[in-house]
């Protein structure tokens, strides 16, 4: 089913430049909705899962000489997804307390005339 999917889905966007306006304007749209749609999908699934659902975009931008579909691709679907997706460091009470020791150092050893973080 999965190779079915990302065949049909790279296929309609390598040739959506070769064809007509309708099967450009088919292929936008399925950009335009494929983040909302896979925010419907089971919150479960695997990264392995997701990968092969990416797949076809990816795969597309390689090859895609239309200038509105890949900024499309990359606009409505992965730039979405990795902002979605940041990580932030949580900083620990470690970070904390080696900060406060380099500052007590720093000011013992220029006399505080630099600031702490420099």
């Amino acid at each position: 089913m999965i190779k079915w999917y990302q065949s049909t889905i790279f296929n309609l966007l390598i040739n959506s430049q070769k064809l007509n306006l309708s099967a450009a304007g088919i292929a936008l749209q399925i950009c335009d909705v494929f983040v909302q749609e896979l925010n419907n999908v089971d919150q479960d699934a695997s990264l392995e899962i997701l990968t092969m659902i990416l797949d076809p975009f990816l795969k597309a931008l390689g090859k895609l000489t239309n200038g509105e579909l890949k900024e499309r691709i990359t606009d409505n679907i992965f730039k979405p997804l990795l902002e979605n997706n940041k990580t932030q460091k949580e900083e620990s009470s470690e970070d904390e307390e080696a900060f406060a020791k380099k500052e007590k150092w720093h000011r013992t050893v220029d006399g505080g005339k630099l600031p702490p973080k420099t």
